[in-house]
């Protein structure tokens, strides 16, 4: 792509449109799966020492950042977590001042408020208000049992203040919940439902709820710029499984009619890349695989039966017994009953119960039972912001496609090229007949 114009939006309190395009010499930013959020650093050189000063009164942390490296489209919408003024003293005694600007996306808006989720107190709000008159933490006591992820995730958010956190009018957007969805871009298996509600004591974070009720095992889970600046910038919550039926010997053209079209292929040429760093390795490999519901269950010795594992002995021979054991929260409609006191009990003998765990244990089979065999590691290529976690890639050099995990931008005013640092994993070479 070369070096691209980038430009730098800000939205405060009380502007809608600071824009900093002019100022920038730096930046960087990073997102990968496994973080709650993405993160950018920024440096802005003002012209003048009153310039330097205006900048940093006029920005405070959780200011709304838009980062684009194209006119049309939005690379990233973060909140400022950081405003730092910065001196360099030259060989010749000359002083330049600077500006970092460092921040996260808006998975931040997510880690930001705690909440405490009391479910076995549903309907006692009035009780907790009377008890706490100024409670440290927002209280949750609604009842998700037999609900869907969607309702779930959309319920806690609406309550959360960091939601609604308000800011100058811009496009029509007042405050931080109109630039997030929840909820279009939630996809998940459609049998799955919140059955167990064990979590008595749950305390932590937003997103530390959501990861532990959607049993990242199966879901892949991050906050996603969207790329339209119409009718304003926006970012959604995406949650989506991971494509386990594409682990298989499959050509790469069935993954260009995959059925999901939120997850695009890039194809990489030798005159794109810039450097890699691949391998293989054994530290993800597993050999025994298991899934079972969370929660109480009875009979001990019948659950052990029903929900047994999927012991790969080759894999054991080669690598010893290293399981990965998944206790899921998301079990489908008549997989539980209720006792009279009205408890969650999962009986071993339930074929819909058995048949789910049974399903989701193999497809951790598929996922991960080859980790050693496959390729990981990084790719730089020249700049390329089209590349999002959650997509596959070709790198035409080494004939294979990979996962991308995570995705880290680097761009400087006066150093060329920019560029873009793939993390890459499940690197397999590919069949690929007539792939231009």
């Amino acid at each position: 792509m070369g070096n691209p114009y980038v430009r730098v939006t800000f939205v405060t309190k009380q502007s809608a449109g600071l824009s900093a395009t002019t100022r920038v010499v730096s930046l960087s930013m990073r997102k990968h799966l496994r973080e709650a959020a993405g993160s950018f650093t920024l440096q802005i050189k003002p012209r003048t020492r009153g310039e330097l000063e205006q900048w940093e009164n006029l920005l405070e942390p959780m200011d709304i950042i838009l980062i684009q490296f194209d006119p049309d489209s939005a690379a990233m919408l973060g909140l400022i977590d950081r405003v730092g003024k910065g001196r360099v003293v030259a060989e010749g005694g000359q002083v330049t001042q600077g500006l970092t600007i460092s921040g996260r996306d808006f998975g931040k808006a997510f880690i930001m408020d705690t909440v405490a989720y009391f479910p076995a107190l549903v309907g006692s709000d009035t009780v907790w208000e009377e008890r706490f008159p100024l409670p440290l933490m927002r209280i949750t006591t609604k009842s998700f049992r037999g609900g869907t992820v969607k309702e779930a995730l959309q319920s806690i958010w609406n309550d959360s203040p960091v939601a609604n956190k308000e800011y100058a009018q811009a496009a029509g957007a007042t405050t931080l919940r109109q630039y997030i969805d929840v909820g279009e871009k939630i996809e998940t298996f459609p049998d799955s439902f919140v059955w167990n509600e064990a979590l008595a004591m749950f305390t932590g974070s937003i997103w530390n709820y959501m990861e532990t009720v959607l049993d990242r095992a199966f879901y892949m889970m991050y906050v996603d710029t969207a790329a339209a600046l119409s009718p304003r910038p926006r970012a959604h919550l995406v949650v989506r499984p991971f494509p386990f039926d594409e682990t298989g010997d499959f050509s790469w053209r069935s993954a260009r009619t995959f059925a999901r079209p939120e997850m695009a292929y890039h194809e990489f040429t030798a005159a794109d890349f810039l450097e890699d760093n691949i391998a293989r390795s054994d530290t993800d490999q597993r050999s025994v695989f298991q899934v079972m519901p969370e929660g109480w269950i009875i009979g001990a010795e019948e659950i052990l039966e029903s929900f047994g594992p999927r012991v790969d002995d080759d894999l054991v021979k080669a690598y010893g017994w290293r399981p990965m054991i998944v206790r899921t929260h998301l079990m489908p409609d008549g997989a539980f009953t209720f006792t009279d006191n009205n408890e969650n009990v999962m009986l071993g003998q339930n074929t819909t119960a058995i048949d789910h765990c049974e399903t989701f244990r193999d497809r951790l089979y598929d996922w991960h039972h080859e980790n050693a065999k496959l390729f990981g590691g990084t790719i730089t290529i020249r700049g390329y912001p089209l590349a999002h976690i959650g997509d596959w890639c070709l790198a035409r050099w080494d004939g294979r496609s990979y996962f991308i995990e995570g995705v880290e931008h680097q761009w400087r005013m006066d150093r060329a090229p920019f560029r873009t640092v793939l993390s890459v994993s499940r690197g397999k070479t590919r069949i690929m007949p007539g792939v231009s």
